[in-house]
Protein backbone atom coordinates (compact mmCIF):
# COMPACT_ATOMS: atom_id res chain seq x y z
CA UNK A 1 0.00 0.00 0.00
CA UNK A 2 1.37 3.41 -1.00
CA UNK A 3 2.06 6.08 1.60
CA UNK A 4 -0.58 8.80 1.66
CA UNK A 5 0.45 12.46 1.99
CA UNK A 6 -1.59 15.62 2.60
CA UNK A 7 -0.94 19.24 3.44
CA UNK A 8 -1.23 20.31 7.06
CA UNK A 9 -4.16 22.58 7.84
CA UNK A 10 -4.13 26.27 8.72
CA UNK A 11 -4.05 25.67 12.49
CA UNK A 12 -0.78 23.71 12.18
CA UNK A 13 0.70 26.35 9.86
CA UNK A 14 -0.22 28.99 12.46
CA UNK A 15 1.79 27.12 15.09
CA UNK A 16 4.70 26.97 12.64
CA UNK A 17 4.38 30.71 11.97
CA UNK A 18 4.44 31.49 15.72
CA UNK A 19 7.52 29.31 16.18
CA UNK A 20 9.24 31.09 13.30
CA UNK A 21 8.35 34.50 14.71
CA UNK A 22 9.53 33.61 18.23
CA UNK A 23 12.48 31.27 17.68
CA UNK A 24 13.37 31.10 13.98
CA UNK A 25 13.22 34.69 12.66
CA UNK A 26 15.66 33.83 9.87
CA UNK A 27 12.93 31.58 8.41
CA UNK A 28 10.08 34.10 8.64
CA UNK A 29 10.74 35.48 5.14
CA UNK A 30 10.39 32.03 3.59
CA UNK A 31 7.42 30.79 5.65
CA UNK A 32 5.31 30.32 2.52
CA UNK A 33 8.16 28.34 0.93
CA UNK A 34 8.16 25.67 3.65
CA UNK A 35 5.92 22.75 2.73
CA UNK A 36 4.26 21.26 5.81
CA UNK A 37 3.00 17.75 5.09
CA UNK A 38 1.50 14.84 6.93
CA UNK A 39 1.95 11.25 5.91
CA UNK A 40 -0.17 8.41 7.22
CA UNK A 41 2.65 6.59 9.05
CA UNK A 42 5.91 7.70 10.63
CA UNK A 43 9.11 6.34 9.23
CA UNK A 44 11.47 3.99 11.06
CA UNK A 45 15.23 3.67 11.20
CA UNK A 46 16.73 0.61 12.84
CA UNK A 47 13.36 -0.13 14.42
CA UNK A 48 13.15 3.35 15.99
CA UNK A 49 10.12 5.46 15.04
CA UNK A 50 11.03 8.75 13.36
CA UNK A 51 7.94 10.95 13.88
CA UNK A 52 9.07 13.78 11.62
CA UNK A 53 11.68 14.68 9.09
CA UNK A 54 13.00 17.90 7.58
CA UNK A 55 14.17 17.78 3.97
CA UNK A 56 15.46 20.22 1.42
CA UNK A 57 12.75 20.67 -1.18
CA UNK A 58 13.54 19.16 -4.55
CA UNK A 59 13.26 21.12 -7.78
CA UNK A 60 10.53 18.69 -8.82
CA UNK A 61 8.34 19.74 -5.88
CA UNK A 62 8.76 23.38 -6.85
CA UNK A 63 7.66 22.64 -10.42
CA UNK A 64 4.66 20.58 -9.37
CA UNK A 65 3.73 22.92 -6.53
CA UNK A 66 4.15 26.02 -8.71
CA UNK A 67 6.12 27.58 -5.85
CA UNK A 68 9.84 27.78 -5.12
CA UNK A 69 9.86 25.57 -2.01
CA UNK A 70 12.97 25.53 0.16
CA UNK A 71 12.17 22.98 2.89
CA UNK A 72 9.69 20.17 3.44
CA UNK A 73 8.58 19.30 6.97
CA UNK A 74 7.09 15.81 6.91
CA UNK A 75 5.21 14.49 9.95
CA UNK A 76 3.82 11.01 10.57
CA UNK A 77 0.17 11.43 11.45
CA UNK A 78 0.05 8.16 13.41
CA UNK A 79 2.39 9.63 16.05
CA UNK A 80 1.17 13.24 15.70
CA UNK A 81 -2.41 12.24 16.51
CA UNK A 82 -1.21 10.76 19.82
CA UNK A 83 0.82 13.85 20.83
CA UNK A 84 -0.30 16.37 23.43
CA UNK A 85 -0.48 19.99 22.30
CA UNK A 86 2.91 20.76 23.85
CA UNK A 87 4.47 17.73 22.12
CA UNK A 88 3.07 18.92 18.77
CA UNK A 89 4.68 22.33 19.27
CA UNK A 90 7.97 20.69 20.31
CA UNK A 91 7.94 18.41 17.24
CA UNK A 92 7.39 21.35 14.88
CA UNK A 93 10.11 23.34 16.63
CA UNK A 94 12.49 20.37 16.34
CA UNK A 95 11.83 20.14 12.60
CA UNK A 96 12.33 23.90 12.15
CA UNK A 97 15.63 23.73 14.06
CA UNK A 98 16.99 21.62 11.18
CA UNK A 99 16.37 24.47 8.70
CA UNK A 100 19.49 26.56 8.19
CA UNK A 101 19.89 29.91 6.46
CA UNK A 102 23.04 31.83 5.62
CA UNK A 103 23.58 35.06 3.74
CA UNK A 104 26.46 35.59 1.33
CA UNK A 105 27.17 39.32 1.36
CA UNK A 106 29.39 39.23 -1.72
CA UNK A 107 26.77 37.47 -3.83
CA UNK A 108 23.89 39.24 -2.09
CA UNK A 109 21.91 36.03 -1.75
CA UNK A 110 20.67 33.54 0.81
CA UNK A 111 21.48 29.86 0.85
CA UNK A 112 19.50 27.20 2.66
CA UNK A 113 20.77 23.98 4.19
CA UNK A 114 19.92 21.27 6.71
CA UNK A 115 21.50 21.88 10.09
CA UNK A 116 23.14 19.06 12.01
CA UNK A 117 22.30 18.96 15.75
CA UNK A 118 25.17 20.09 17.98
CA UNK A 119 24.22 17.49 20.57
CA UNK A 120 23.84 13.85 19.61
CA UNK A 121 24.50 10.97 21.96
CA UNK A 122 23.41 7.36 22.24
CA UNK A 123 22.04 6.38 25.65
CA UNK A 124 24.75 3.75 26.21
CA UNK A 125 27.43 6.30 25.29
CA UNK A 126 26.06 8.68 27.95
CA UNK A 127 25.99 5.88 30.52
CA UNK A 128 29.61 4.96 29.83
CA UNK A 129 31.25 8.37 29.36
CA UNK A 130 28.78 11.12 30.22
CA UNK A 131 28.89 14.24 28.07
CA UNK A 132 32.41 13.87 26.71
CA UNK A 133 32.42 16.10 23.61
CA UNK A 134 33.83 19.63 23.73
CA UNK A 135 31.04 22.18 24.01
CA UNK A 136 32.76 25.49 24.77
CA UNK A 137 30.44 27.52 22.54
CA UNK A 138 27.21 26.35 24.14
CA UNK A 139 25.18 28.64 26.38
CA UNK A 140 24.76 27.84 30.08
CA UNK A 141 21.10 26.79 29.79
CA UNK A 142 22.00 24.38 26.96
CA UNK A 143 24.71 22.79 29.08
CA UNK A 144 22.28 22.50 32.01
CA UNK A 145 19.75 20.77 29.75
CA UNK A 146 22.44 18.31 28.64
CA UNK A 147 23.38 17.66 32.27
CA UNK A 148 19.72 16.93 32.98
CA UNK A 149 19.62 14.36 30.18
CA UNK A 150 22.90 12.90 31.37
CA UNK A 151 21.51 12.52 34.90
CA UNK A 152 18.50 10.67 33.56
CA UNK A 153 20.85 7.84 32.64
CA UNK A 154 22.90 7.51 35.79
CA UNK A 155 21.89 10.07 38.43
CA UNK A 156 19.77 9.28 41.45
CA UNK A 157 16.10 10.35 41.59
CA UNK A 158 16.80 13.36 43.85
CA UNK A 159 19.53 14.63 41.53
CA UNK A 160 17.34 14.10 38.46
CA UNK A 161 14.46 16.07 40.00
CA UNK A 162 16.79 18.87 41.11
CA UNK A 163 18.38 19.17 37.64
CA UNK A 164 14.98 19.12 35.94
CA UNK A 165 13.77 21.88 38.27
CA UNK A 166 16.92 23.97 37.66
CA UNK A 167 16.67 23.55 33.89
CA UNK A 168 12.97 24.40 33.89
CA UNK A 169 13.45 27.47 36.09
CA UNK A 170 16.32 28.72 33.93
CA UNK A 171 14.27 28.23 30.77
CA UNK A 172 11.23 29.92 32.35
CA UNK A 173 13.35 32.90 33.43
CA UNK A 174 14.83 33.25 29.95
CA UNK A 175 11.32 33.18 28.45
CA UNK A 176 9.71 35.46 31.08
CA UNK A 177 7.36 32.77 32.38
CA UNK A 178 6.26 33.47 35.95
CA UNK A 179 3.37 33.07 38.39
CA UNK A 180 0.53 30.69 37.60
CA UNK A 181 1.96 29.87 34.17
CA UNK A 182 5.24 28.73 35.76
CA UNK A 183 3.38 26.73 38.42
CA UNK A 184 1.32 24.99 35.73
CA UNK A 185 4.45 24.28 33.71
CA UNK A 186 6.21 22.83 36.77
CA UNK A 187 3.24 20.56 37.42
CA UNK A 188 3.16 19.44 33.81
CA UNK A 189 6.89 18.80 33.49
CA UNK A 190 7.86 17.72 36.99
CA UNK A 191 4.68 15.95 38.00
Amino acid sequence: MATEYWEAGDSIREIMQRLMANYHPDLADIEDRVALLFKDKSGKSGGVVIPGKTKKASALLSVLGKKDYVFVLEIGYDVWSEYSESEKVAELDHLLCRCGVSYNEEAGEYSYFLRVPEVAFFPEELRRYGVWRKMEDMEQEDLLAIATVEDLFYGNEGDRQKKKTEALDLWAKKNDITGDALDSLRTLVLG
